[in-house]
């Protein structure tokens, strides 16, 4: 979307970030800039905070993880508890979605 001359428009955190608790949304201005000549948009940068993965978290009698508390763009190790197999331990990345990759 377009803002326009002296207009405002609201600016939000992206996908899989939330505006960190307490603080309100954040509004930017179109407005001229003598020093440089020129319309730019004005404002400070929302304070924003990862959200933490909640879906598809490892789970079961046979697994070791430590994913627990793990937000977006983290990661995990998830392996088999000793007298198990399956194969190495893995990675898991927590996703923008809130799901655990993998």
């Amino acid at each position: 979307a377009s803002v326009t001359f002296s207009s405002s428009c609201t600016l939000s955190c992206t996908t899989g970030y939330a505006l960190a608790s307490g603080v309100s949304p954040v509004q930017w201005t179109c407005n001229y800039d003598a020093a440089t000549s020129s319309v730019k948009l004005a404002g400070s940068a929302p304070k924003c905070e990862a959200k933490p993965c909640t879906a598809n978290l490892p789970a079961g009698e046979a697994l070791n993880h430590s994913c627990v508390g793990i937000k977006t763009d983290q990661s995990c190790t998830v392996e088999c508890k000793a007298g198990y197999t399956g194969g190495n331990a893995s990675i898991r990345t927590c996703l923008k979605d809130g799901s655990f990759s993998g």
